[in-house]
């Protein structure tokens, strides 16, 4: 029994190692897809132009796919939504219409796997156009080409380069905040802050409000006013009539106590700033430690002190009692 069981032991295990490899080959992931897609550069273009004049750009469209795409220029109109900074594109008729104003051929034009193409555009702002922002995006849609094959893009997609014009002379450049919390205070660890910042510009008188970045500061302060940390903030683009989230973290460690955390912001260099304030209360473990100890130093301290005062009295108490027994000795001698 015994050398045979030895013997088919042996056998399943020459044939495991036989078919390892083929198994391993089964296994083998299969390889990764084909890079598809449009590449654009640059992303944004930001320029100040004087009613009646003309501006000229020019974008660089890169097909970064496997298989050749067909390319098709657009231009339409940009607002932003939500709280994130999210776009949503139209032609519709708005304060800030600006694709009316670029030129643009919209012919469209085929790119090889590798191949770029230069786009130019013209930005033709007519006389009395009054001051403001205006907001598009130049737009590519893309399809996957005839002989594109199986690493062709599946579906069409488009891709963008925004548009931040700002027309004469200074638009209407407010703001406010209108949020700003503490969302994370982690024991020992970093304090995470978050505001929402909102472009208060004009959207019906004139000037039209302008899309910016707003600039300030962070600034936390201990529970006696001393300034523990401070660092500059610079918030994303929002435009008029948006609003926009910014995230800021303060890392370096908190002893303890109650602190306020001061967030000033603006909405430009030299424009006048508004301040929001938030409390919350911070410990460190090494704090935490240094006030345990100093707690058994105070309560040590006390209990000392209290013996100290305890052993006085019960001296007094004896001499009082041998005073006591001594006058009673005499009184007795002087007794018939």
């Amino acid at each position: 029994m015994q050398p045979n069981l030895a013997r088919t032991l042996t056998g399943l295990l020459i044939a495991s190692l036989a078919a390892w490899p083929l198994l391993a080959h089964a296994e083998a992931p299969p390889p990764p897809p084909g890079n598809t897609g449009l590449k654009i550069a640059p992303t944004q273009y930001t320029e100040r132009i004087e009613p009646g004049q003309n501006k000229d750009g020019e974008l660089d469209v890169f097909n970064i796919s496997e298989g050749p795409v067909t390319v098709t220029p657009d231009v339409e109109n940009v607002q932003m939504t939500g709280e994130h900074g999210d776009l949503s594109f139209y032609k519709g008729d708005n304060p800030y219409r600006l694709h009316t104003l670029v030129q643009l051929d919209r012919t469209p034009f085929t790119l090889q796997p590798g191949q770029a193409q230069h786009v130019k555009f013209r930005i033709a702002i007519p006389a009395g156009l009054y001051p403001g922002g205006y907001f598009a995006s130049i737009l590519f849609t893309v399809s996957p080409g005839a002989a594109s094959g199986a690493a062709a893009i599946g579906q069409s997609g488009r891709i963008g380069s925004l548009l931040l014009i700002n027309i004469g002379g200074d638009g209407d450049q407010r703001g406010s905040i209108e949020r700003w919390k503490i969302t994370k205070n982690a024991f020992g660890g970093p304090k995470a802050f978050e505001a929402l910042y909102a472009n208060t510009g004009s959207t019906t008188a004139r000037p039209l409000g302008v899309a910016y970045r707003p600039v300030g500061e962070l600034r936390i302060k201990d529970s006696v006013g001393i300034t523990v940390r401070k660092q500059k903030v610079t918030g994303e683009t929002v435009f008029p009539d948006a609003k926009r989230q910014i995230n800021l973290t303060a890392s370096k460690p908190f002893w303890l106590g109650r602190y306020t955390a001061e967030l000033s912001l603006s909405p430009g260099e030299g424009k006048p700033a508004e301040t929001k304030r938030v409390t919350f209360w911070a410990a460190s473990p090494l704090a935490l430690v240094l006030l345990a100890g100093l707690l058994l130093l105070v309560l040590l301290v006390v209990w000392r002190r209290r013996a100290g005062r305890l052993r006085p009295e019960e001296a007094q108490s004896v001499s009082l009692m041998d005073e006591a027994t001594k006058y009673e000795g005499k009184r007795g001698r002087r007794a018939p």
